[in-house]
């Protein structure tokens, strides 16, 4: 989810305790009639890509989210910001890059994060970890930048390469399949990460050298640059922190 205007979202974010849980106690009260009335054909809250979608009416979505964060964070505050946000939905293959000091929450699906390395990183609800809601009003942007969708530009070997907000970091995806081992020069410290299927990485300069990665698992490599060979079935995203040739 990306930004609205950051006024809005500094109305909600410095809510009284006693104001933000009447709201949000208005906001549960009005989904559930909403359901039980005019919406009573929207799906149940795991129908996510169908409620989420950009062909859900704006009404369709806010229901939906309510009900959604009051289940898994009832009485959260973090659910009065989440409204005031925009609904950003990536597909498949899509990407996006949130600048620094804008106020993001991801709300479902399957996604792969790139960071850089940072100590002040700051978090306003909707979280289980610590939370610092006057440090980041201090530091939020006066303008939230609109958020730009990057298509997917798959290269002739069919990986993609997804550009970053940093030189030296890169990151590319691509799908292994069981006919034919996939070879990638890797430039450095690099990631590994499998979001599908599982495959086996080895390091051909390494001889017996074999890593089985499944999904949502990843391997780190820290050697020189070299190749390294990928067979079996999945979908494979590398990042890699050093671009030295």
């Amino acid at each position: 989810m990306g930004c609205q205007p950051t006024l809005s979202l500094r109305a909600a974010l410095t809510l009284s305790d006693e104001h933000a849980a009447d709201s949000i106690r208005a906001c549960v009260d009005a989904a559930a009639r909403l359901r039980g009335t005019r919406l009573a054909h929207l799906p149940e809250a795991d129908d996510d890509f169908v409620t989420l979608c950009p062909k859900a009416t704006q009404l369709e979505r806010a229901v939906y989210l309510i009900d959604l964060l009051n289940h898994h964070y009832p009485g959260d505050p973090g659910m009065l910001v989440a409204l005031c946000m925009n609904l950003v939905h990536l597909y498949p293959g899509q990407a996006m890059h949130t600048p620094p000091q804008q106020l993001h929450a991801y709300v479902s699906g399957t996604a792969v994060e790139i960071m850089g390395c940072s100590d002040n990183v700051l978090r306003a609800g909707l979280t289980e970890k610590h939370m610092d809601v006057p440090e980041l009003l201090s530091v939020l942007a006066p303008q939230q930048t609109p958020i730009e969708i990057m298509d997917p530009d798959f290269s002739p070997d069919g990986s993609v390469d997804y550009p970053l907000w940093d030189a030296s970091l890169s990151l590319v995806a691509f799908q292994v399949h069981r006919k034919h081992a996939v070879r990638r020069r890797i430039r450095g410290t690099s990631v590994v990460l499998v979001a599908e299927g599982g495959v086996t990485a080895r390091i051909p300069e390494s001889e017996g050298q074999a890593h089985e990665i499944s999904a949502g698992h990843s391997l780190l490599y820290s050697g020189e640059p070299g190749s390294v060979e990928f067979d079996g079935e999945g979908l494979v995203f590398v990042v890699t922190g050093d671009m030295t040739p």
